[in-house]
């Protein structure tokens, strides 16, 4: 009889990651199983993702002094007026895309939930930041699964922390953590660093595995990217930028001068906002200065396809995002990936993994030396076609055994 599978993730964000992994999961389960994405709805689901609805905003910032919450809601409705047109394309493709999945009915509570998950034999929890400690609190931590169903079994699948030093979790945390992994009959997390971390206090087996978009080759993206095109980018001649703030692309400057020069097309996907007011005034002029200087294209948004088709067509990528990280090498890019602050273990740990951690940037004056050395993706094929095996084994015979 075919297994009944749920996949608990945060399915209800647009963010590029987010969606792709959980497009990599679901269709790894797929062939299979019997598959669903569970509906579940936190207020995390909430919190971060802008809106000018007044009975959201009034639920996002419950809990926080009058002027705070005021001072904050007026900046982001006013950023999301700003961005109006792309924040309804976001989520026009959000819809779209969860119309491919089969979803359950939408959940709202921990309660919802724990009834729910009894129509299933397994639960696979991950990948994304699904124990990462801030988002647990606001989703009544319900991605540890905190409850008992009888002939339940739970799985995690790469999961991760988001985070890089979990010693500043707070020992309360660390209980909840604790108590309900036990009752997990298969864990794997997203970063090798946090295998130890993770198995330590419960004396239990953890797994490293690849996050599940790395569990396709770049012909199975590619497919999927091949009805999402920009009809006028150079082949072969662009530079995607991607995921850098426009302090970032401030610093880099002088790399895209010279990028220029040397005829170029440079794509950005950078979008500066109004608010707070100094900052976004100091973002919008030098926008449009870079635009004139340097015919830089900016993308206020782009959907996950066409994010694949962008980093896929072009020569070079210059990122400071995990998942622009994982679809550079998947395509086989020359890339540099500037390491974001607080948060760089998880392309540390992917980099080092398959032995491109001198992709990996933290002075700018040395990006354009590093962009066009070339990468040896031979042997980057044979590590990571060894993780895949490995990290789908892990997931059939967790679900199976």
């Amino acid at each position: 009889m075919t297994l009944n599978v749920g996949v608990l993730t945060f399915h209800w964000t647009p963010h590029i990651g987010a969606l792709l992994q959980m497009i990599a999961l679901y269709h790894v389960l797929y062939s299979q199983f019997n598959v669903s994405i569970i509906n579940f709805l936190p207020r995390l689901s909430v919190l971060v993702r802008p809106t000018i609805n007044l009975g959201k905003i009034v639920e996002k910032y419950r809990g926080n002094s009058i002027r705070f919450a005021m001072r904050t809601s007026l900046g982001e409705i006013a950023n999301y007026l700003f961005q109006f047109g792309t924040e309804q394309r976001k989520e026009l493709n959000h819809r779209k895309i969860l119309k491919m999945l089969k979803l359950t009915r939408p959940l709202r509570s921990l309660n919802e939930l724990k009834e729910e998950v009894k129509h299933f034999d397994v639960i696979v929890v991950g990948s994304d930041q699904v124990w990462n400690p801030v988002f647990l609190r606001y989703s009544d931590y319900a991605y540890l699964l905190p409850f008992k169903v009888d002939g339940l079994k739970k799985v995690s699948y790469a999961a991760s922390f988001g985070i890089d030093n979990l010693d500043t979790i707070p020992a309360k945390l660390l209980t909840i953590y604790s108590r309900s992994l036990r009752d997990f009959t298969a864990i794997s997390v997203r970063e090798q660093s946090h295998v130890s971390w993770v198995s330590r206090p419960i004396n239990r087996e953890v797994e490293h595995v690849l996050d599940p978009t790395l569990l396709f080759d770049a012909s199975f993206w590619k497919s999927l990217a091949s009805a999402h095109t920009f009809s006028d980018l150079k082949d072969g001649d662009t530079v995607f930028v991607y995921n850098l703030n426009f302090e970032m692309i401030k610093s880099i400057e002088p790399l895209l001068v010279k990028l220029n020069k040397y005829g170029f097309q440079i794509i950005a996907y950078a979008r500066p906002q109004p608010f707070p007011f100094q900052q976004g005034l100091s973002d919008i002029m030098h926008y449009i200065k870079l635009k004139k200087r340097l015919k830089i294209k900016f993308l206020e948004y782009i959907n996950p396809f066409e994010f694949l088709h962008l980093i896929a067509k072009s020569r070079y990528t210059v990122i400071n995002s995990y998942h622009g990280t994982i679809f550079s090498i998947l395509f086989e890019k020359n890339f540099i990936t500037i390491l974001p602050r607080g948060k760089s273990i998880r392309i540390l740990d992917l980099l080092n993994l398959l032995g491109l951690r001198d992709r990996a940037v933290y002075d700018v004056n040395e990006t354009l030396k590093r962009l066009k050395e070339e990468v040896d993706y031979k042997g980057v094929r044979e590590k990571l076609e060894f993780h895949r095996r490995r990290s789908y084994n892990f997931l059939i015979s967790a679900i199976k055994g």
